[in-house]
């Protein structure tokens, strides 16, 4: 928890702090809080509307300062800090890993379509 701790003390305000605050009692992939729930709770914390498109982006830009934010898609899913290592290993598999092999066959499959379309090697 310490780490958590200096996450939230790196002067994050507004709705980066109202996010952090409400998943610090989200902590593990069994814990995790529905989309929905959580941005209502960071709704009610900031008393303010804020759209979940801004509630994503802030997730997002809070993962890229090192704030070990994960997810599990799906029924019964939903956002949490990582317990441990392990669970960090596994949302980076499941997420990220996941979606780079994915791009990586869509520019395969692209640039041989291309060289077909070009006729030459791209």
């Amino acid at each position: 928890m310490a780490r958590y701790d200096e996450i939230r003390a790196q002067h994050i305000e507004g709705l980066d702090a109202a996010i952090m605050a409400v998943l610090a009692g989200h902590v593990g992939a069994g814990a995790a809080i529905g989309r929905r729930d959580l941005v209502a709770a960071v709704r009610e914390r900031l008393g303010e509307k804020v759209h979940e498109r801004k509630v994503r982006e802030a997730i997002r830009d809070l993962r890229r300062r090192g704030a070990p934010i994960c997810a599990v898609a799906g029924e019964g899913g939903g956002y949490y800090l990582a317990a441990n290592m392990g669970e960090l290993e596994d949302f980076f598999r499941r997420e990220f890993l996941a979606k780079i092999d994915d791009m990586r066959e869509t520019m395969r499959a692209m640039r041989d379509a291309a060289r077909l379309v070009f006729r030459e090697a791209v």
